[in-house]
């Protein structure tokens, strides 16, 4: 006998759509305007099937614990590395998380995760009014 159960009008086709639960954050867990993370610490996991040689990626995990780890590819790699000269340089830095739709897979275009720091907001300096003088903040 077969079960339907309804899906909401609502509902994004990611939510909807069949798929297992990665241990790994996706592009579908984030959005374009991403999440503010802060690396924690760094794994690798052996991303390989079975019978295959290993495939070592490295994995950074956050200080948010509503956050999957990432597997990371070269690039994010990069962008978490820029700057340290340790693996112990980058903890506690915050990045954003996000999900670029235009991130290239051979020649189609499917979308992933991209990372970039995340800025704090400077505080404003002294603002100058016509006379050349500065108003006091």
């Amino acid at each position: 006998m077969e079960q339907s159960i309804p899906l909401s009008d609502t509902m994004s086709f990611s939510e909807a759509s069949p798929g297992t639960e990665s241990e790994f954050l996706t592009k579908d867990d984030v959005t374009q305007a991403g999440v503010i993370v802060t690396v924690l610490k760094f794994t690798q996991h052996n991303f390989a099937k079975e019978n295959e040689e290993p495939e070592l990626k490295p994995v950074v995990h956050w200080a948010e614990a509503a956050v999957k780890p990432m597997a990371c590819n070269k690039g994010n790699w990069n962008v978490i590395g820029e700057g340290c000269a340790t693996l112990g340089d980058a903890k506690g830095k915050q990045f954003v998380v996000y999900n670029d739709p235009n991130v290239k897979f051979g020649d189609k275009v499917v979308g992933g995760l991209r990372i970039r720091p995340h800025l704090q907001p400077q505080a404003a300096g002294p603002v100058q009014d016509d006379n050349g003088g500065f108003i006091p903040s």
